[in-house]
């Protein structure tokens, strides 16, 4: 799962014919892009669809329609025609719903490139698959509890079931989507600029697909072996311990919080014993409302807390505030992060990628404040999510196009270990920890060392030292 931008600053195997390009039984060619407008927009931008099978195994089965916007290029109309194809994080995002944030980030590269934002199937626009998990009333009790409840899973599994093949929304059917979307629209290579899960995506295209990519920018690379509901535990305390540290060592905040592992190891024991009742007031009223807070969920959003630097500087008041009886900070910033984190996925898709993607028999979660929270609620919910049941993809890529891999040295999930392991298969590539970033962010430095890779499709000539001059925010005391 990740962040979108705009919440931590600014979330068929086809090795026999190589890159050429995709048979007309797995894509139908897309009716020229249309003018447009699209949500957060002023401009005119350009819509198109193009149709898939869903199952490219079966003969005259379902098609998707899947959604594609343009933001097009500013480049002079005899200059050659290059595209960068956005893919964003979840699963479950819907990479258009971000156009606006996509266009900002990505203005300079404008210059030279369309941007293509394609609707991975089950999101957006592309047949999305749904869930009501949380209902339409905001209820605060409903968002700090957990993701995914299992009634409320099952029945969106049957109600979609009539209408999808909950098994066909993979990671490998996205790449082979995309190569259908490049083909339809007649664009001989492609840059890909990739964020978290849609690093899978990215990876998984490259394997498939490599010459037809000009270059590729990994942000929060993924091997494609990794686990991140068996990582998500130790990786969470390892960014936690680091907030911890750096707030040990800025004077403001080691004075009016010298005992935070303290407070949280003693609120943490409390929960231990069961579900706390915590009455606040509302974050969006003045009504006062009870939750029962669980140890799991507690632990859960305060690692959600932790994706964004500037939220991360808020969890010493946090934790000592509630340790003090008041647990009105937590709640109010737990419940917002849930519910741009939750409303903004499309579950079916979510989970039908990371069933495939992600399960793990174990983890080593000990002693650590997530314990096994994360890897217990997926394993609930895909025991009764039907999914593929072994990923085509997990293979580790080896390809020679030139790849920029960026990551946050306070990264909780995407951490840059994980960077520096797909690195290995890409012999052109370079990889760049950020500091002061964790895994949501848009600083100007780091969008400006993207696109200029992407222009020029490669590292040279790139200026990387303004990231020695990022600094994280300073720590909210008060």
């Amino acid at each position: 799962m990740t962040i979108p931008r705009r919440y931590g600053g600014r979330a068929a195997r086809l090795a026999a014919i190589g890159a050429c390009a995709v048979p007309a039984a797995f894509a139908q060619p897309a009716r020229s892009p249309v003018p447009c407008r699209v949500s957060g927009l002023d401009e005119q931008v350009r819509c198109a669809t193009v149709q898939v099978p869903e199952n490219r195994a079966a003969t005259g089965g379902r098609t998707i329609a899947l959604r594609v916007v343009i933001l097009p290029s500013r480049a002079p109309a005899n200059a050659p025609r290059q595209a960068l194809f956005y893919l964003v994080g979840g699963p479950g995002l819907a990479a258009t719903a971000l156009s606006d944030l996509v266009a900002a980030s990505h203005s300079p590269t404008r210059s030279t490139h369309d941007i293509v934002l394609v609707d991975q199937r089950g999101t957006g626009g592309s047949n999305p698959l749904r869930c009501d998990l949380y209902g339409n009333t905001g209820d605060v009790a409903t968002y700090l509890g957990d993701q995914f409840p299992v009634d409320a899973v099952r029945a969106c599994a049957r109600r979609l079931a009539g209408s999808a093949d909950l098994t066909q929304y993979t990671t490998a059917n996205a790449a082979d989507d995309l190569e259908a979307v490049r083909a339809a629209l007649d664009i001989p290579r492609i840059d890909l600029d990739a964020s978290a899960y849609g690093t899978r995506v990215a990876q998984e295209y490259l394997a498939r697909y490599s010459s037809r990519v000009r270059s590729v920018v990994l942000q929060g690379a993924i091997p494609p072996e990794a686990s991140l509901p068996r990582s998500a535990a130790r990786d969470a305390q390892s960014a936690l311990d680091k907030v911890f540290a750096e707030c040990a060592a800025d004077p403001f905040c080691r004075t009016s919080f010298p005992r935070l592992r303290t407070e949280l190891s003693s609120l943490l024991t409390r929960l231990d014993r069961g579900p706390l009742s915590v009455r606040v007031e509302h974050p969006r009223a003045k009504d006062s409302v009870t939750v029962g807070l669980t140890r799991g969920v507690f632990a859960d959003r305060l690692r959600i807390m932790l994706y964004s630097t500037r939220l991360s500087r808020r969890i010493p008041i946090v934790i000592h505030r509630a340790h003090e009886g008041d647990w009105g900070p937590f709640i109010a910033v737990a419940y917002e992060l849930s519910r741009v984190v939750f409303d903004q996925l499309d579950v079916g898709a979510h989970l039908s990628a990371a069933c495939t993607d992600d399960l793990s028999p174990s983890s080593d979660s000990r002693g650590t404040f997530l314990e096994d929270y994360r890897l217990r609620m997926y394993r609930e919910a895909c025991a009764i999510w039907p999914h593929a049941r072994s990923a085509e993809t997990g293979r580790a890529v080896s390809a020679a196009v030139p790849a920029l891999l960026l990551v946050g040295a306070f990264d909780p999930v995407t951490p840059p270990r994980f960077a520096e392991a797909v690195a290995r298969g890409l012999p052109n590539s370079t990889v760049l920890v950020v500091p002061g970033m964790a895994h949501a962010g848009a600083e100007r430095c780091v969008e400006s060392i993207v696109s200029g890779f992407v222009t020029r499709g490669g590292p040279e000539g790139a200026e990387t030292t303004c990231v020695r001059v990022i600094k994280p925010p300073p720590f909210l005391t008060r």
